[in-house]
């Protein structure tokens, strides 16, 4: 079977080639800050409950249901990281298929390239915090 014309990269990855060192050390600190500032508004919650809880009763409820969402928190993302993890180990490993279905992910690693590894580990680890956290 002839190869098709070469597929054209995915905007965001087109984008991100088409970039100098610099611009990229600009972009990922950029997330880093909103990252942060998501995690500042979460300890900001975390210390506002304290206070209020410390101030309404003596009973230790905070702690306890600190230790509880710690311990449901790590328990979750530590069976999601297993399972989700081992899966994506897995297919990043796996190779390529052969015959008419590798047409389509020939297509695929054109138009992401390299990119689709560190991809994959990305939503794993997004995969695995949002379901940790809920």
């Amino acid at each position: 079977m002839p190869r098709r014309a070469d597929a054209p990269r995915l905007p965001l990855i087109a984008w991100l080639e088409a970039r100098t060192v610099t611009q990229r050390r600009i972009a990922l600190g950029l997330v880093t800050i909103v990252i942060a500032w998501s995690g500042l508004q979460r300890l900001a919650d975390l210390l506002v409950s304290q206070w209020w809880l410390d101030t309404v009763t003596d009973a230790p409820v905070w702690s306890t249901r600190l230790a509880a969402q710690a311990w449901l928190f790590g328990l979750a993302g530590l069976v999601t990281l297993v399972f989700l993890g081992t899966t994506i180990a897995l297919v990043l490993r796996s190779a390529s298929p052969t015959g008419t279905r590798a047409l389509w992910l020939d297509r695929y690693h054109q138009r992401v390239g390299p990119a689709h590894n560190w991809g994959a580990i990305v939503l794993g680890i997004v995969i695995t915090w949002r379901i940790a956290v809920t």
